[in-house]
């Protein structure tokens, strides 16, 4: 017997070797605890503030047009645009992040990425996505900043 419980211990290093923990996967695990802590009170934050200050910049911008031209109509071509523009970000931003935020969410609560690869590449696709997603909203933003300058 001791040749089989020598056997069971190489066996059982050779387990705990293949479990130590590598770079990719410490960082998914990181990221998966930092999107089930932090990021599903950043998604309702960012609920809280982007759809009501999107709605009050509107509001305001419709007000101020008639206060200072009478109607949004004889309103300057900027000023028209700049709600345009505004209203288009409103769009993009419920209709692309909002998906993505929910697609995480719902990953990250249904799975265990650090053991199954295909709930890895997919939690990296949503996060390669919700890059481009951010790129794109600060490009209306930087449209918006470059209507109004």
């Amino acid at each position: 017997w001791p040749d089989e419980l020598e056997q069971m211990i190489i066996q059982e290093q050779q387990n705990q070797a293949e479990q130590e923990s590598t770079p990719e996967r410490d960082g998914l695990a990181l990221q998966l605890l930092v999107n089930k802590m932090a990021t599903k009170t950043l998604f309702s934050m960012e609920g809280k503030l982007v759809l009501p200050g999107v709605t009050f910049s509107m509001l305001s911008g419709i007000a101020q047009s008639f206060y200072n031209y009478g109607s949004l109509r004889l309103a300057p071509r900027h000023v028209k645009s700049s709600l345009h523009v505004l209203f288009l970000f409103g769009l993009w931003w419920a209709w692309t992040d909002r998906k993505s935020q929910d697609d995480l969410t719902k990953l990250a609560d249904t799975s265990n990425p650090t053991t199954e690869s295909s709930t890895q590449e997919e939690i990296l696709k949503i996060w390669k996505r919700r890059r481009i997603v951010n790129v794109i909203s600060c490009l209306f933003v930087m449209g918006l900043y470059g209507i109004m300058i």
